[in-house]
């Protein structure tokens, strides 16, 4: 089945800066990949040195099997090209009731990439809605360019540095992107974009993968791994390796290596 993006959802991401809802798998997987998730010995996960959520398809086979789905890839093939990397694939889990939020942000503030061929796919393995937190965006934000986020330690912002965005942000035009479990969005490192409380008694979780075009390369700091996962590689970053099973020793291994190097600055380019 062809699943590359059509005319006009290519219009709307390039005048828009997303394009949602697009299918990915049923609803059936998404059940069976929360059941992975919720198979995982708490123990096991903590004896691992860096967290887990992180580069998640070097751990987990069935998140490779995500990152590397041919509808998924077709997509972003649409908008960046036929030679692919996967940068991250970070797990987000908003628990019952949780009070935390993900400030108004551009994803490229925190990227020292250049040319900003990258878009993030995020995928729903449970419902997203606006009452457990789904991402909201701002239409046409990524036309502004790279905006100046100013950083705050408020306990309740999720990201690593509290980056914000939110004094530029007229919240009265955002859109919210609701899914459905097996669907995924997708949208430009320079989308102004959030996520608020879970306001529901039930977990909202969701994959966030970076996919970039091989022309990317890197401008500064801890040198970053990838994952070819389309196309040819043109050498500009050391390559990662698939898993061979879930959390086996060399999967752990992998991740460690590929970490490593992010540790000292909180794998804020993860």
């Amino acid at each position: 089945m062809i699943s590359k993006l059509s005319q006009d959802q290519r219009v709307h991401y390039s005048r828009n800066g997303f394009v949602f809802p697009l299918k990915a798998i049923t609803v059936e997987h998404a059940n069976r990949c929360n059941d992975y998730l919720q198979s995982y010995a708490a123990e096991e996960l903590a004896q691992l040195t860096y967290p887990w959520q992180y580069k998640s398809y070097l751990l987990f086979t069935w998140v490779y099997d995500l990152v590397t789905h041919p509808r998924i890839l077709d997509a972003v093939e649409s908008v960046l090209g036929p030679d692919l990397r996967v940068l991250s694939a970070d797990i987000w889990d908003k628990p019952p009731s949780e009070t935390r939020y993900i400030s108004w942000h551009q994803d490229a503030s925190y990227w020292l990439m250049k040319p900003l061929e990258i878009t993030t796919v995020w995928i729903a393995l449970t419902q997203a809605t606006p009452k457990n937190g789904c991402m909201q965006f701002i239409p046409g934000s990524h036309m502004n360019g790279l905006q100046v986020h100013v950083k705050s330690d408020a306990d309740e912002n999720i990201l690593s540095k509290g980056q914000s965005i939110g004094h530029l942000i007229d919240k009265d035009t955002a859109v919210c992107c609701e899914l459905k479990p097996g669907e995924f969005s997708m949208h430009s490192p320079l989308l102004a974009h959030a996520s608020g409380p879970n306001h529901t008694f039930a977990p909202r979780i969701g994959i966030a993968i970076r996919y970039l075009s091989a022309s990317v390369t890197q401008i500064d700091g801890p040198p970053l791994s990838c994952l070819l996962v389309r196309g040819n590689d043109p050498g500009l970053c050391p390559l990662e390796n698939r898993p061979d099973q879930d959390l086996s020793d060399r999967a752990k291994r992998e991740h460690h290596k590929w970490l490593k190097p992010h540790a000292a600055t909180q794998f804020v380019c993860m």
